[in-house]
């Protein structure tokens, strides 16, 4: 049983290779079958252009946020897991991938290591981590910059959205969670 804390985990999820949206709801099916982890409510899915050069089919993408007792790093270290377990595999930076699974937010805390930036270093540049983050956490507040992530939303450029970012859907099984309306 998760023994939650009082902070807000904001987890981004994506992947466009094979059958994204059952990759993203078998990711979120294992992430919940880790006692210490829950999913609470997850966004609306969003079809997005890759953001890299490499021609590769296009993404799903989504923002769920969970109640943990892990740690960050603990945490990041479950997600690479279930990366790993759903076929991800080392390759080009932003190529093709089954899954892909990044901590944006833990609660208020500035993490600053090696292998884990929290809050995620490019998610103020990102339409497809902004559009479905203000879904379900419209007020939370950028623990750097301050703003809210309505307010880091209206400062995306205009430019490439849509189509860059265009609802697609509903994850399934987690469509009665989320408190995103149609």
């Amino acid at each position: 049983m998760v023994r939650a804390g009082t902070e807000p985990v904001y987890v981004g999820v994506g992947s466009n290779q094979a059958n994204r949206n059952e990759n993203i709801a078998l990711a979120l099916l294992m992430l919940e079958a880790d006692s210490r982890i829950r999913v609470k409510v997850c966004s609306q899915a969003y079809l997005t252009e890759p953001v890299s050069e490499i021609p590769q089919p296009t993404f799903v993408n989504a923002v769920v946020e969970l109640e943990t007792s892990c740690e960050p790093a603990s945490l990041l270290g479950k997600l690479k897991e279930i990366e790993t377990l759903l076929g991800r595999t080392a390759g080009r930076r932003w190529g093709p991938r089954a899954i892909d699974l990044d901590i944006l937010f833990f609660g208020k805390r500035i993490v600053r290591e090696p292998e884990l930036r929290v809050p995620h270093p490019r998610l103020e540049e990102r339409h497809f981590v902004l559009y479905p983050l203000t879904e379900i956490a419209p007020a939370f507040i950028h623990p750097v910059s301050g703003l809210t992530v309505t307010e880091l939303k209206r400062r995306l450029p205009r430019i490439g959205c849509p189509p860059r970012c265009v609802r697609w859907g509903r994850v399934p099984r987690w469509s009665t969670v989320s408190s995103a309306t149609p």
